[in-house]
C-alpha cells in the first residue's frame, strides 16, 4: 500500500546503494546486493528489504520487485525468454485472471507467469490460495499456511482440521491435509483432478474447476 512503499522509499533513499543488485547466472541466489556484495534470491533479498525498511515480514514475488534499467521486471523479462510449455502457462493464467473478473471474491496475489502454478489472496492470515499444474498429468487447488514457523502451520492446520468433516463437505471433493515435514515448514489443504497444461482443448475446463474449486475452499476456511 501508499504507506509501506512511502516506507520504502525513504528507507532506500537514505543509501542510494540499498535499491540496487546485480544480476549474476548463479542458481537459486543471482542477485548481488550492492550494500553487502553477499548474493540473494529475488525473493529473499525483496523480503529483507521489505523487512529492514517497514519491520513487515511478508512473502514477496521478487521478480515483480527487481526491475532492469529500461523499466522492465523480471517476469517481463522471462516472458521474452519462456520455453513453449511456458508460453502455454502464461496464456493459460492469462485467461484464468481474465475470467476472475467475474468473480470478485478471489483476488490475485501475484501476476499471470510462465509458471505452473498461480497464486490469490486469502481471508486466513498467514496463508494464501493458488491453483497448480503439478506432476503425473494433476492438477491442484491449494491452501498454503507458512507464517514462518512450522509450528505455528502446524496448530493453524490442526485448527482447521476440527473442522474436516464441514469443510470436506462444504468443497464436495475429496481433500488432502499435508503437515509441515523436515523439508518443508508450511502446511496445505489440497483439492486434485487429472489434467495437464498440454491437453489445450481442456483448458476451459480448467480454469472453470479452478475457479470451482477455490471459491469453495476459500469459503469452507472461512
Amino acid at each position: 500500500n501508499e504507506e509501506m512503499r512511502a516506507s520504502i522509499s525513504a528507507w532506500l533513499s537514505e543509501d542510494a546503494r540499498r535499491g540496487v543488485a546485480r544480476w549474476h547466472n548463479i542458481s537459486g541466489t543471482p542477485l548481488v546486493w550492492e550494500v553487502d556484495k553477499a548474493t540473494y534470491s529475488l525473493s529473499g533479498l525483496a523480503t529483507s528489504i521489505l523487512m529492514q525498511s517497514t519491520g513487515v515480514s511478508r512473502s514477496l514475488r521478487g521478480g515483480s520487485w527487481w526491475v532492469t534499467e529500461d523499466g522492465r521486471d523480471l517476469v517481463e523479462i522471462s516472458r521474452e525468454l519462456a520455453s513453449p510449455r511456458e508460453q502455454l502457462y502464461l496464456g493459460f493464467w492469462t485467461r484464468f485472471a481474465e475470467r476472475l473478473a467475474n468473480h470478485p471474491a478471489l483476488l490475485l496475489r501475484s501476476r499471470p507467469s510462465p509458471l505452473n502454478w498461480l497464486e490469490m489472496r486469502s481471508s486466513l492470515p498467514s496463508s494464501y490460495l493458488a491453483a497448480a499444474f503439478i506432476r503425473d498429468n494433476r492438477i491442484r487447488t491449494e491452501l498454503t499456511i507458512d507464517s514462518g514457523d512450522a509450528d505455528r502451520n502446524q496448530k493453524t492446520l490442526a485448527r482447521l482440521q476440527r473442522s474436516r468433516q464441514a469443510i470436506e463437505a462444504k468443497i464436495g471433493a475429496p481433500v488432502e491435509w499435508i503437515v509441515p515435514t523436515a523439508e518443508h515448514r508450511y502446511a496445505q489443504v489440497a483439492v486434485f483432478n487429472n489434467g495437464s497444461i498440454t491437453e489445450t482443448e481442456r483448458h476451459d475446463e480448467f480454469i472453470a474447476w479452478f475457479i470451482q474449486t477455490t471459491e469453495r475452499l476459500s469459503e469452507a476456511v472461512k
